[in-house]
């Protein structure tokens, strides 16, 4: 009784354990993991690589793309790394062959193969978590980078008498290049805005948190349209390269009469909705 109900505490162990380790787990999944990730990996692996000279034969091409595909993960790695994942590899092959040596006239031979698969393992699995450390700690800050972000836009929807506002928002990324806000002015008029920085991820986010600031600082100087699309177009051009830049909608409501200026810059034109269901698209070209 006591064996069978040590098995069975044993077996529920592993069973929970598999379920733990599979779970979330799917076919598709697997299927993008050999499929899609893989050609991913490649790319990204051998886009520094010279692909110009891939021979022709089959097997000729499968050891010419596996060198490129080492040598590309190789320099991807640090210094140091490369040198334990290179370590790694060759541990492998010298687990590969048998050592003999003649001692008088008996031939012995010494079989340390396992001693190098094992020293293969554990320094790809050493290299293997290095690099998941680095993974979530980039995620980590990211994660930061995203909460940050996220401050930057409204939270709630603002209350404007006579009008209606909504507003959603959700990147594919992280972190996103994609900015809206609404501002109320002191003299009563309401200032909206949405804007798209170039580019995704990081890069995309630091641009949009830049241009926020300078979109508040310049409203709070002159909350015209064209000023302040002039002082944000300025501090875009000293911040950042040709690759940085932004589209961008300004509109100034005074919500009591329903005026609106506004300045769209390389932005796809607002659409207005009259009250009596017609759309029109507000800007030419």
């Amino acid at each position: 009784m006591q064996q069978e109900r040590h098995r069975n505490v044993a077996r529920d162990r592993l069973k929970k354990f598999y379920e733990d380790f599979t779970d979330g787990l799917t076919r598709e999944e697997l299927r993008r993991l050999f499929g899609r990730d893989a050609v991913q990996v490649y790319r990204v692996l051998t886009r520094e690589q010279d692909l110009s000279k891939e021979p022709a034969g089959r097997f000729r091409r499968f050891f010419f793309r596996a060198k490129v595909v080492f040598l590309g993960l190789s320099y991807k790695l640090t210094p140091a790394r490369r040198v334990l994942f290179a370590v790694s590899i060759i541990a492998v092959l010298l687990g590969l062959f048998q050592f003999r040596a003649r001692v008088g006239a008996q031939d012995i031979s010494v079989n340390i193969s396992p001693f190098w698969f094992l020293v293969s393992v554990a320094g790809l699995t050493f290299l293997l978590a290095l690099e998941l450390v680095d993974r979530v700690l980039v995620r980590d800050e990211l994660e930061v980078a995203r909460q940050l972000q996220r401050d930057l836009l409204p939270s709630k929807t603002p209350e404007l008498p006579g009008y209606r506002l909504a507003h959603s928002y959700r990147t594919a990324n992280e972190i996103g290049g994609d900015y809206y806000d609404f501002l109320p002015l002191p003299d009563g008029r309401f200032a909206l805005v949405i804007g798209d920085a170039s580019g995704h991820g990081m890069a995309a986010g630091l641009l949009m948190a830049i241009a926020n600031a300078a979109l508040k600082l310049a409203i709070e100087v002159d909350p015209l349209p064209e000023r302040v699309a002039a002082l944000l177009n300025r501090v875009l051009c000293r911040t950042g390269d040709r690759r940085a830049f932004m589209s961008l909608f300004y509109g100034l409501l005074t919500p009591s009469s329903g005026h609106l200026e506004y300045v769209c810059a390389g932005h796809p034109f607002p659409l207005l909705r009259r009250a009596a269901g017609e759309v029109e698209e507000l800007g030419k070209g």
